[in-house]
């Protein structure tokens, strides 16, 4: 099953069926894992096992099928008992420069942290949006001192990969060094395709090197595992060897990466 804009009709709400059963093929290799960091930390009454979601879209201005799905995967992981916060973006109008990150608490177990980027390139989630704007905005969030250090971040698309390795890469490095980073592939967007040449092998490109950068890749399907650029990542036989792996990243400093296809 393939997230693709050109099937996807934005002026109506998606079937609340797909939603579901595209949500299970999506968390279910991260919530087998984190339910078994629960109950390892329930046992030593230790601290519930967090996650970080790095979304463009998110509860702002949503526009499309990755925000939506941004939206509720992030609920069910916090129904799940995991602390949950996202980092997405928030299109303004005023200075951005003008704007500090703060978190917001949307509910138990589930807040967000809304940056900056420019409306006039909001609306879109490619090469023509606010992706650079996103990443850049990744210098003003110091997680540490919110007191939020998660046991994995998961990035969503090449632009949430993107902003993910930028956000570990300023302030973060110390304390987000060991973490593992989990590319959430909702779209291939190489695949798919653009309005030219060079917008396709643009798409390529940033998919190539976030898959390159992270940890896992989360596909939705087989053929989007195999598909150009994520076939350059070694693909895992099935869920529960992604889930035996995920156990032991936190603090190693050298990872192999796998893909994990549903």
């Amino acid at each position: 099953m393939l997230i693709n804009c050109d099937y996807v009709d934005r002026s109506r709400k998606w079937p609340n069926i797909s939603i579901k059963v595209l949500l299970a093929v999506l968390t279910i290799g991260v919530l087998l894992w984190l339910e078994n960091q629960a109950a390892q930390h329930s046992a030593t009454q230790g601290p519930a096992p967090s996650v970080l979601i790095v979304s463009l879209e998110f509860r702002h201005n949503t526009f499309s099928g990755n925000g939506i799905y941004a939206i509720s995967q992030a609920e069910g992981l916090a129904a799940q008992g995991i602390h949950v916060l996202v980092v997405c973006a928030r299109p303004v109008v005023e200075d951005i420069a003008e704007i500090s990150p703060f978190i917001d608490v949307i509910k138990e177990g589930l807040s967000e942290i809304a940056l900056p980027v420019p409306m006039s390139k909001w609306g879109s989630l490619g090469m023509e949006s606010a992706w650079e704007d996103f990443a850049d905005a990744m210098s003003s969030v110091n997680l540490p001192q919110f007191g939020f250090v998660p046991d994995a971040i998961l990035g969503v698309d090449w632009h949430g990969v993107g902003a993910s390795v930028a956000l570990v890469n300023t302030h973060n490095e110390a304390a987000l060094g060991g973490v593992p980073i989990i590319y959430m592939s909702y779209r291939v967007f190489s695949r798919s395709g653009g309005s030219s040449a060079a917008e396709t092998e643009f798409y390529a490109t940033m998919e190539r090197r976030g898959a390159q950068r992270v940890a896992l890749t989360v596909a939705l399907s087989q053929s989007d595992a195999a598909a150009s650029p994520l076939e350059r990542v070694s693909p895992a036989s099935c869920i529960h060897r992604c889930v035996t792996r995920c156990s032991q990243w936190r603090g190693v400093a050298a990872m192999d990466a796998g893909t994990a296809a549903f």
